[in-house]
């Protein structure tokens, strides 16, 4: 069968890749045509929705949903295991997916154009393929109206062209019966026009940067648990307040900097690249921002100048040391003074923190510990359930409506094949034209001028220079036309539209640490490249399911 395009797209899974392999093999009239990924920019429950293929046949027209983890279903839930991230619940079983995606397309695209007249004579209608769903598995919930089993192809079905064709068949002689009156069949003329009615659409897709301005956006606005939250500051001398990463914490450390103003405060953060993006930020009088480091290599007499603390970061300088460099901060100690710490106990403490659990007790002890921030206003809802997946930390629950892709690993098994693979999304999210390379930024657990690095690679093989990114990066119109390149451990805090994480191994604790500090900062997208060994290893770990 020909296909259109001629290769799969590049965000295709790999259960779909076999699909597409398998129509391309199957034996076909030479009219026929199977179009993939087929994009709608209008569907009768969602913005846009994907039809993973739609084969346009002398004999017909099906649509074709492909379910590529193990689909099993429960008091009416239906779960959709993924190969590396966490399974996805519905409500809407398989067939009543398609079969939404079915009606969209006939409705809004080919009734207007070739009436319904020519579509009566010829059966139309649509399938569940479920490769890796065997037939025993399938029988649970095979059946009736919700699941009828001429319409589900299971992994037997989907052995080789062979038995997929004969699937096909017997699908398209179950819609033959549904007709009213004989079908007569598409002359070559009509089935191009149908053809040509539908490919256009492949184009029709909201470009990227409307969905990241979409999901910015709501990003950029403060919660109602934030507003409540800075409401319940108003009174209480010494907050901890704790929240996971994307909670808002630098925010509300920044917004509080501004409220406090009458009091006289101080911005400490736990590392130096967030206090330089701060001050190179609109922020509220810079001049009172300052790293720890800072503060501790100062030879500065300040003994004394401010009346309020604010520490953002700070599960990295919660030790005794470092309470008594910003006790001398303040007119009074630490324990009588005013201030607000935010802090955030999930994977952070690293090799540049003074975390102790006896501090943190104590911080505990002076302070009025907040509610926990729960609410995730920096990550789309794919980029917080991967996070969890993955790691297990919690994340909150996402503030933005708007969607985002999923978050991508590379699949190949060698470190060239990875970086082609990141080299490739690289130029997809670019191809989007308003896209920029500035908004995006590579981050690497290793130091920025390691010869292991595979940022340089990356950076060749996707044609684009990189550079170290630098405080103020984000406030430039427009982007850096270069990648931004960190090391995770810099950029705590800080945050960008696209992030590609690289250098990930070994160890499972410090596997799941670099993936929640990494994953995490990412506004819109995420790509990881990662050994499959050491990811399967994590996810052994986390979940006891073996993904190798």
């Amino acid at each position: 069968m020909r296909m259109i395009p001629p290769r799969p797209c590049d965000a295709a899974t790999a259960t779909e890749r076999q699909v597409f392999e398998l129509l391309h093999r199957i034996a076909s009239g030479p009219e026929d045509i199977a179009l993939s990924s087929l994009n709608l920019a209008e569907h009768e429950y969602k913005r846009w929705g994907e039809v993973d293929f739609v084969l346009v046949m002398s004999t017909g027209l099906l649509v074709v949903e492909v379910k590529g983890g193990t689909v099993t279903a429960s008091d009416g839930i239906w779960k959709y295991e993924g190969r590396w991230g966490p399974p996805i619940e519905r409500s809407e079983s398989p067939i009543a997916q398609v079969q939404s995606a079915y009606s969209s397309l006939m409705k809004n695209y080919l009734e207007p154009v070739l009436g319904k007249k020519v579509l009566a004579n010829v059966p139309t209608g649509f399938c569940v393929l479920m490769p890796r769903t065997g037939l025993g598995g399938a029988r649970r919930f095979m059946g009736g109206p919700e699941m009828p089993a001429e319409l589900v192809a299971t992994k037997e079905d989907c052995t080789g062209a062979t038995s997929l064709r004969a699937f096909l068949e017997r699908v398209s002689g179950y819609w033959r019966k549904q007709m009213r009156a004989a079908p007569i069949g598409w002359s070559p003329a009509e089935m191009r026009k149908v053809v040509a009615t539908l490919r256009p659409s492949f184009d029709r897709v909201p470009p990227l940067s409307i969905f990241l301005a979409r999901v910015r956006d709501e990003q950029l606005e403060l919660t109602t648990e934030q507003y409540r939250f800075l409401d319940y500051l108003e009174g209480a001398p010494r907050v901890l307040a704790i929240g996971g990463a994307g909670c808002g914490k630098t925010f509300l450390a920044a917004e509080c900097l501004r409220r406090e103003m009458p009091g006289n405060p101080v911005l400490i953060t736990g590392t130096k690249t967030l206090a330089a993006h701060l001050r190179a930020s609109n922020i509220a009088d810079s001049g009172r921002v300052f790293s720890f480091d800072e503060v501790a290599s100062s030879p500065s007499p300040t003994r004394g100048k401010y009346s309020t603390l604010i520490v953002d970061e700070g599960q990295q300088i919660t030790s005794e040391a470092a309470f008594k460099v910003l006790g001398r901060l303040l007119d009074h100690e630490l324990a009588d003074a005013r201030w607000r710490w935010f802090s955030d106990p999930n994977h952070q403490v690293g090799i540049t923190s003074s975390y102790n659990a006896g501090a943190q007790a104590k911080l505990e002890s002076w302070a009025t510990v907040a509610p926990s921030l729960r609410e995730n206003c920096r990550n789309t809802a794919q980029i917080i359930r991967a996070v969890e997946f993955a790691t297990g930390a919690m994340v909150g629950t996402a503030k933005v409506k708007g969607s985002g892709p999923e978050v991508r690993y590379a699949q190949a098994e060698t470190v060239s094949g990875m970086v082609e693979e990141a080299a490739v999304q690289i130029r997809e999210w670019i191809a989007d034209g308003e896209v920029r390379p500035g908004h995006m930024v590579l981050l690497t657990p290793l130091p920025l001028n390691d010869p292991d690095s595979q940022v340089p690679a990356i950076s060749a093989a996707a044609g684009i220079g990189y550079r170290a990114w630098e405080a103020g990066w984000d406030q430039r119109s427009p982007y850096p036309n270069v990648l931004g390149v960190s090391t995770i451990e810099d950029f705590r805090g800080l945050e960008a539209p696209f992030i590609i994480l690289c250098d990930l191994g070994g160890a499972i604790d410090q596997l799941a640490r670099d993936l929640y500090l990494g994953m995490t900062r990412a506004n819109f997208c995420v790509f990881v490249l990662c050994d499959q060994a050491a990811r399967a290893r994590l996810i052994m770990a986390r979940t006891g399911v073996d993904v190798r």
